[in-house]
């Protein structure tokens, strides 16, 4: 239990000297990469990307492997320089294998069990967009906002006239089923 206890290191090196792990389940789509990218543009590297020492002294990438893969295409054409230097996070030696793809599956999978508020996003969208901000750098777009905008959307029923809904003040004689008469339900 001990091993877990042990101080996770920070600092700052080259993206370059990152590598993916290829234990990583998760693959990043173009469009997910393309939001990602709109995200750095916004806000640069906020979150230290996760990651094992290697012997040579490079590092293996634990976690946000789809945020590196977005910032080296950012480098690669020629934006974002600043993202060349990169803030990691750096498990401690002691982790073992099993210990840092257990961290992987925990990082990618617990995030799934959230269950969002669609009213509360609607509205904190809605801000953003008002406000001027491409909705990509928050990973999503115009066209999410306004599907979900139309599903919170309280449906809206015209009143029917009285011949279309009958005389509310009275009711349909009803036929007993056992003698046939018919009678007024109360």
């Amino acid at each position: 239990m001990e091993t877990y206890m042990q101080a996770v290191q920070h600092k700052t090196v080259s993206i370059y000297d990152l590598t993916p792990s290829p234990e990583n389940y998760n693959t990043h789509p173009q469009e997910q990469l393309e939001e990602l990218k709109a995200s750095l543009r916004r806000y640069s590297q906020v979150e230290d990307i996760v990651v094992k020492a290697l012997p040579d002294g490079k590092y293996k990438i634990v976690a946000h492997e789809g945020v590196t893969t977005a910032a080296l295409q950012l480098l690669e054409s020629g934006e974002c320089q600043h993202l060349e230097q990169c803030s990691i996070a750096i498990v401690p030696n002691s982790w073992n294998d099993l210990d840092v793809k257990g961290y992987m599956v925990t990082s990618n999978q617990t995030p799934l069990k959230s269950e969002p508020d669609d009213t509360a996003l609607a509205q904190l969208l809605q801000e953003q967009q008002d406000a001027g901000f491409d909705l990509a750098s928050l990973g999503t777009d115009d066209e999410y906002l306004r599907q979900l905008m139309e599903e919170l959307k309280e449906p809206y029923f015209e009143p029917a006239s009285e011949d279309d809904q009958g005389r509310l003040d009275e009711k349909a004689k009803v036929e007993c089923p056992e003698c046939g008469a018919l009678f007024e339900p109360k």
